[in-house]
């Protein structure tokens, strides 16, 4: 069991409640030993706020006394902290819609890239046809995992949304290798990502052998602990197995 602790202070001109979660955990597993550290901190930042917040009783609370057609503002960025990197922020204030940003910048040339169709307006089905494959792209490109970027065009997915965000090997591959019709961009960065991974010694609690090909990688509480042995994971064959087919 970890330490939460909740800060509420003044930043310049705004307010930020900050959340600090820290545990550790030391662990003997098969030969495996060591001490998990955990550090986990997310800062909800008020900016621009038509009146003054105040924070009691674990609630953040802003006295607002209108008059008719009087307009209220404020601006609540989150900004998580994992292991003392903090994740920038991508979005500011008054951006309801999508911005520029290089993240942005990297969908859209996906989505712009990727296999597309167009037909004249029939009474045809090409329309839903059409429709399905926007989709499709849409929804690969919600699973991109952009910190695991090789690039700004080749790119490797999670399993899964929304408890499967991760790097899992079977997953990752079956999806790139199905996907090639629409775009060779995620067999790209998904075969040489996996490379990264492969088994470099024999490790029984995480069932690692030279050579062999990763099942997943987590960053989530238990794993980072030492809980279990899935922040490099390899107890699965299918991996190295259907590794070759996609990379032929």
């Amino acid at each position: 069991k970890g330490k939460l602790q909740r800060q509420w202070k003044r930043a310049g001109s705004a307010w930020e409640l900050v959340f600090d979660y820290r545990a550790s955990h030391r662990y003997w597993h098969q030969g495996n030993w060591g001490k998990g550290q955990l550090h986990r901190k997310l800062t909800v930042r008020i900016e621009n706020a038509g009146s003054k917040p105040s924070y009691e009783d674990g609630r953040i609370h802003f006295p607002i006394k209108l008059k008719p057609g009087e307009p209220w503002h404020v601006c609540i960025k989150m900004i998580p902290e994992i292991e003392g990197k903090k994740l920038p922020v991508l979005y500011g204030c008054h951006d309801f819609f999508a911005a520029d940003t290089e993240l942005d910048r990297r969908r859209h040339i996906f989505l712009n890239e990727a296999t597309h169709f167009h037909t004249k307006e029939s009474e045809t089905l090409s329309s839903v046809v059409i429709q399905a494959l926007r989709q499709a792209k849409n929804d690969l490109a919600a699973l991109r995992l952009y910190d695991l970027d090789a690039d700004k065009r080749d790119w490797t997915m999670a399993a899964g949304l929304p408890i499967y965000v991760a790097l899992f090997g079977r997953d990752t591959l079956t999806a790139s290798w199905q996907s090639a019709l629409i775009s060779p961009a995620m067999m790209r960065g998904t075969l040489p990502e996996l490379v990264k991974w492969q088994g470099r010694e024999v490790n029984d609690w995480r069932d690692e052998q030279p050579g062999r090909m990763l099942h997943e990688a987590h960053t989530g509480p238990l794993a980072t602990l030492g809980y279990n042995p899935r922040t490099r994971y390899y107890g699965a064959t299918t991996t190295s197995s259907f590794f070759p087919v996609v990379a032929a």
